[in-house]
């Protein structure tokens, strides 16, 4: 693995100087500033509105992706990780728009809601907004159905875990061992221990509580 690693830094840096991000002009960067200096930025609550609309954009995306059955959880990597790495920056933006996003406390909660709404995920970091005061407008979220978002993409990222420990494994047995794959995944789940759960089931697993998060509604109602 610390080869692997160290390769694939390499061809990184290789890449990154091939077009210009490390360059000691780093004309890429400069590009950037340079064009940022000539937008034309909208005022405080026209560009708001326009945030808003990409903040629901991307909610549609992944509703319509899931929908559309697009997302199959025959795989920990593909299936799995991808929903949430998408379910994840929708968490993220609040938090890199510096207040602009705002949270807001329901009076009566859905009671569907009741179940992801634990002791950790409502005292999570990620669920406390940054200080928006000095701002004119806000995007308003149902708090929550935030903490229901922040409850599935914690479950997923155990399930991921989980699964990718002994993808991990098994990988490095094949290697060190030159063992046929379905052995050295038997032998994976040996080392893993007793409770580790079988991919298969991780899987199923995860199918189940995200199509129950997408019954729910759950991103439909995200915004206020």
């Amino acid at each position: 693995m610390q080869k692997k690693k160290n390769e694939d830094v390499i061809a990184l840096n290789k890449l990154l100087a091939e077009n210009k991000w490390l360059a000691k002009n780093q004309k890429r960067i400069k590009k950037i500033i340079k064009n940022l200096n000539k937008v034309s930025w909208l005022p405080e609550i026209a560009d708001t509105f326009e945030v808003k609309k990409v903040y629901t954009k991307s909610l549609s995306a992944i509703i319509e992706k899931f929908k559309n059955n697009n997302i199959l959880f025959n795989s920990i990597e593909s299936d799995v990780h991808e929903l949430r790495r998408e379910l994840r920056w929708l968490s993220i933006y609040p938090h890199a728009l510096r207040g602009l996003i705002q949270i807001k406390t329901s009076t009566q909660s859905p009671e569907v809601l009741k179940k992801y709404l634990t002791p950790e995920i409502i005292t999570s970091q990620y669920n406390i907004m940054p200080d928006g005061s000095k701002l004119q407008e806000h995007i308003i979220l149902n708090a929550d159905f935030l903490f229901a978002l922040s409850w599935i993409i914690a479950e997923l990222g155990k399930l991921k875990d989980n699964g990718l420990r002994v993808i991990i494994i098994k990988e490095a047995l094949i290697r060190a061992l030159n063992i046929a794959q379905n052995q050295a995944e038997e032998l994976a789940y040996s080392i893993c221990g007793e409770t580790q759960m079988r991919i298969p089931d991780l899987l199923a697993r995860s199918k189940i509580i995200t199509t129950t998060f997408f019954e729910e509604n759950i991103l439909e109602n995200l915004v206020c």
